[in-house]
């Protein structure tokens, strides 16, 4: 059996995740510059590390230090031994980008399914609670069995979760493995929230989590996860361990070097323009002159939108708007089709 995968310390005990119980459904929350990212780095790295492949959606490039190995500092060092650990080894791992614009890395194309809750969620400019709302959305999809592959389904999701939101309220509580940064509570809403997240874990007589919370250092979390049997662990109030890889984004040479270093350079940037509508209707227009018919006109704008190979590249300017909203002649940003449903969605919740 594969060792436990130490993630972080607390009063000089292992916080371990188990990987046989890493399958399970997990969640990574907390308010912004408390280490969720560092957290999720450090996990990735330490499933790199028995051979497990993990797929992260970073739409700002902060994961990409994983490719390259950290560096040593007194500051560190200091850390390090502050929390119980003597040693640090900076390592690379094995690293391949993808990107949905074929900008960045190797073009992909997904179902709305494969590009998952994280990577909408910040193509949609969404806060800490829509995204929330919006991960709980692809679970209880998961759970159903209901497969998500175009705008459509989402849209349909969304309304199904906002008109059944108060038999979902348990979801967060069916959790597994937990990793909780600090909330910010301003307002009585952001209490509830901190209330919510607090009664969901499994309680250690030795603090009281809804106020740990609150307290909650950068890099410090309320940590939970599954024992061998499954269960849920008493939650630790614990640091999360520093990755051995860097702490922040490759660098652009960096990152087109190891492009090119996969071994699957050169594949996925080949484009293929398959038979599709367009080709259809011009071929029909063709057929159509040649027996001296009547033929529905197909402009050549149609098929004017440059391809850029990634799943959103080839979405025309239009289009685009539509989905993902638009920015107006004053800087002023539109909602689009997807982001407003999901706002609604999250209001729903909110209000329930």
């Amino acid at each position: 059996m594969t060792a436990p995968l130490v993630i972080a310390m607390s009063q000089g005990k292992e916080i371990a995740l188990l990987p046989q119980m890493s399958n399970r459904h997990g969640l990574i929350t907390g308010a912004t510059g408390t280490g969720k990212t560092v957290t999720l780095q450090k996990m990735a790295e330490s499933f790199a590390s028995i051979g497990v492949p993990v797929f992260m959606a970073d739409v700002k490039g902060d994961l990409s230090g994983i490719g390259a190995a950290g560096a040593s500092s007194e500051k560190l060092l200091k850390r390090l031994e502050g929390i119980g650990i003597k040693e640090f080894k900076p390592r690379s791992n094995t690293t391949v980008f993808w990107d949905v614009y074929g900008k960045s890395g190797h073009p992909v194309r997904a179902t709305v399914s494969d590009m998952g809750p994280l990577l909408l969620a910040r193509l949609l400019n969404l806060n800490d609670t829509q995204s929330g709302v919006l991960q709980i959305v692809f679970k209880i999809a998961d759970d159903n069995k209901l497969l998500l592959i175009d705008l459509k389904d989402l849209r349909a999701m969304n309304q199904y979760v906002g008109d059944n939101a108060k038999q979902f309220k348990t979801v967060l509580g069916q959790l597994g493995n937990r990793v909780q940064h600090a909330l910010r509570a301003f307002t009585p809403r952001d209490q509830q929230a901190v209330k919510t997240a607090a009664s969901t874990m499994r309680q250690n007589p030795a603090f009281d989590a809804m106020q740990a919370i609150t307290e909650l250092g950068v890099g410090e979390a309320l940590i939970s996860f599954l024992d061998e049997k499954g269960r849920p662990s008493i939650v630790e109030r614990s640091f999360v361990i520093v990755p051995f890889s860097r702490m922040g984004a490759m660098t652009n040479d960096e990152r087109l070097t190891a492009i090119k270093a996969s071994t699957i350079y050169g594949h996925y940037e080949k484009t293929l323009d398959r038979e599709s509508a367009y080709e259809k209707l011009r071929g029909g227009e063709q057929e159509a002159a040649q027996e001296n018919k009547p033929a529905v006109k197909v402009e050549e704008s149609a098929a004017s939108a440059k391809d850029e190979g990634g799943l959103l590249g080839g979405i025309g300017g239009g289009l685009g708007k539509i989905i993902f909203g638009s920015t107006g002649p004053r800087g002023d940003q539109r909602e689009g089709m997807v982001q407003a449903a999901a706002k609604s969605m999250a209001r729903t919740i909110g209000t329930s």
